[in-house]
């Protein structure tokens, strides 16, 4: 008698559907491939300007801002410590003092009044990137003036 392959042993057949139902409980058929992180400034060798470089730069100036997230705007710092944050739907007062590392700012209503600080990296002539103080990408800024 002879045997047909594709019908093959039951327990063969069972082995193969268990294997595959296994694979899908995993999740290993439907998996997409982890997104590619960037890499920081810091891992990229770039060092982050020192205090009195981030003051003369943002001391008293208009700049354009992309936050990591997507959002974009305008800002503008008066030279006496007072920012102004503009975007498409709003715009918000606060607050920036600047640091041996980089500046700190703050807004009444943004992340509850707290001030959060950051640091400046050089990526073009007019342009940085901005990154808090725990290493997280905060976005770019770009001088206008």
């Amino acid at each position: 008698m002879r045997s047909d392959m594709r019908s093959g042993p039951a327990p063969a057949r069972m082995f193969l559907t268990m294997v595959g139902i296994a694979l899908l409980a995993a999740g290993c058929a439907f998996r997409e491939p982890a997104p590619v992180r960037e890499l920081t400034p810091a891992e990229k060798g770039m060092t982050p300007l020192s205090g009195t470089e981030v003051r003369s730069i943002l001391n008293k100036t208009r700049y354009s801002w992309q936050a990591a997230q997507g959002a974009t705007g305008t800002a503008i710092t008066t030279g006496d410590g007072r920012v102004r944050v503009m975007w498409d739907t709003g715009a918000v007062n606060g607050r920036i003092r600047f640091t041996d590392t980089g500046y700190c700012s703050r807004f009444e209503g943004v992340r509850n009044g707290a001030e959060d600080c950051y640091q400046l990296y050089r990526n073009g002539p007019k342009g940085f990137t901005v990154v808090r103080q725990d290493g997280t990408p905060s976005g770019t800024i770009a001088l206008s003036n």
